[in-house]
């Protein structure tokens, strides 16, 4: 008893944390639910605690059922309006007609009026017979689809609940594994289509980074850039009340340097449970950089023996010939690429060595891309970083053949227009 008197004194003091609703709330989802009640108030009873774990998922589905409700009065208001202002039209164009003046763009706004009234009744309709998809028959379920349904004030769509789950069995341990072990020509697609609206970035995006961002694995979202913001907002909106997520930003681009700050920003998301976002062309960016730092290094071992081979070389003709001989099948960039400082070249190591560490971080990570079509799309994605020397085209350096043959075809043309030769 004194011990429990000296933690409510402690407690009255703020000196011992008290239970707040977040913690009630994301307590739903912890794997360690009593130890997690027991540090906040050791002298709980058990029968207590679990009487409260049976009280806050009813609590939550009444409140998202309450915010369900309230949407569907409001799109009731939204189809009485419409209805009223389509008996208007009607009424309208019902006088136009018997006056003998019909008015063709009333009729045709009447039908635009109608396709709203039937698009939202079936709204209103199919609002009527919303159901949790994610309850199984013996009551049981899933405590994060019922924590984000009370975050977002939604209940999920049968469409919705489905993609997540099957995310969700590919993404299970045995299904990994018979994907690594399967053939290399075999290959696994998990690609979901869904129109306009239907939540991809809203819902199944947010939700899916709830289930995956546990400590263990990194969710990676990747979508194109004009989308960034937007698809950021969307995250950040959904974990900044109850349960709180770091949202980082992977950004890259040739001028980039390979900085520790990369690796760091991997490794926090992934301690704190956090999400990463990025575009495309930054993580192209992280891979073609890490070829140009390994193709220079390779370049500069190339001339370095090449220097090393001429300087042993006794006569000059002998010299001239080994220079030659490895001009002849050395890339260009090799050979007019200046010899590089012992310190230079540690630092392109270096470099080396973080990119090649970013790279490992992704390849152990989640990767979610939005937008499939866009981000795959072999022309709006591409990037190109040119390296070597600036040589000149093929057929272009002397005559400028390479200019000359395409009149010489139009030459052609030409002549057999006017029957000349």
């Amino acid at each position: 008893r004194r011990r429990r008197y000296r933690f409510e004194l402690l407690r009255a003091a703020e000196c011992e944390a008290r239970v707040s609703f977040r913690f009630v709330v994301t307590s739903l989802l912890s794997m360690t639910t009593g130890s997690d009640w027991n540090d906040i108030n050791p002298f709980i009873p058990d029968e207590t605690l679990r009487e409260i774990l049976k009280l806050v998922p009813t609590m939550l589905l009444h409140a998202s059922a309450i915010a369900h409700v309230n949407d569907l009065l409001m799109s009731c208001a939204k189809l009485e309006a419409q209805l009223d202002a389509l008996r208007m039209q009607l009424d309208k164009s019902l006088t136009e007609l018997e006056t003998g003046a019909p008015n063709h763009k009333l009729a045709s706004l009447v039908g635009v009026r109608t396709k709203a009234v039937t698009n939202l009744a079936d709204q209103v309709a199919a609002s009527l017979h919303a159901s949790r998809h994610y309850i199984q028959q013996d009551a049981t379920f899933d405590p994060r689809f019922l924590v984000f349904e009370f975050i977002r004030s939604l209940i999920l769509r049968k469409g919705q609940v489905t993609i997540v789950r099957d995310f969700q069995r590919a993404l299970e341990p045995h299904n990994l594994r018979a994907i690594k072990e399967a053939p290399e020509t075999q290959q696994f697609y998990l690609a979901q289509q869904m129109l306009m609206g239907q939540g991809k970035t809203a819902v199944i995006t947010p939700l899916l980074c709830l289930i995956l961002a546990d400590g263990r694995s990194l969710p990676i979202i990747l979508l194109p850039e004009v989308l960034l913001s937007a698809g950021r907002g969307v995250l950040t909106a959904t974990f900044a009340t109850i349960i709180n997520k770091r949202i980082y930003t992977l950004s890259c681009s040739r001028a980039a340097e390979a900085e520790p700050r990369y690796i760091n920003l991997m490794q926090n998301a992934l301690r704190y449970k956090g999400i990463v976002m990025t575009t495309p062309s930054a993580v192209k960016s992280v891979i073609l950089k890490f070829l140009e730092v390994l193709v220079t290094l390779s370049d500069q071992a190339d001339m370095s023996m090449q220097r090393r081979q001429a300087a042993s070389a006794n006569a000059s003709a002998n010299a001239s010939a080994i220079n030659a001989k490895a001009a002849s099948s050395t890339p260009t960039s090799a050979v007019t690429a200046p010899l590089l400082s012992k310190r230079a070249r540690d630092g392109l190591e270096e470099q080396v060595r973080t990119w090649g560490k970013l790279l490992e971080r992704f390849s152990k990570s989640i990767l979610l891309l939005d937008e499939l079509d866009w981000i795959m799309h072999p022309m709006k994605s591409e990037l190109n970083f040119p390296i070597g020397g600036k040589v000149p085209l093929d057929f272009s350096a002397e005559a400028g053949e390479r200019w000359m043959l395409p009149l010489h075809l139009w030459d052609a043309l030409f002549a057999q227009e006017r029957q000349t030769p």
